[in-house]
C-alpha cells in the first residue's frame, strides 16, 4: 500500500482480518489477523479457550 507522507504516523499501521476458518478441526471458528506495524508485522489466530473467550493461539511474526 502506498500513501502520500503524512506527519501522522499511526496512520503506517494497519490491523486487517484474513479470513474466518477451523484451523484445529474443533469445529469452532478461528478467526486470522495481520497486523502491519512501522517497519514489520505479524499475523496472528485467534481462538476461544475453555473459558468462551478469545486468545491469540498463533503468532507468526515478519520483518526487521
Amino acid at each position: 500500500r502506498f500513501m502520500p507522507y503524512t506527519s501522522d504516523v499511526t496512520a503506517h499501521f494497519l490491523t486487517s482480518p484474513i479470513g474466518v476458518f477451523d484451523l484445529n478441526g474443533d469445529g469452532m471458528h478461528d478467526i486470522c489477523v495481520k497486523s502491519i506495524g512501522w517497519e514489520g508485522g505479524s499475523n496472528f489466530v485467534l481462538a476461544k479457550n475453555a473459558q468462551g473467550e478469545w486468545e491469540q493461539v498463533l503468532l507468526a511474526m515478519w520483518g526487521t
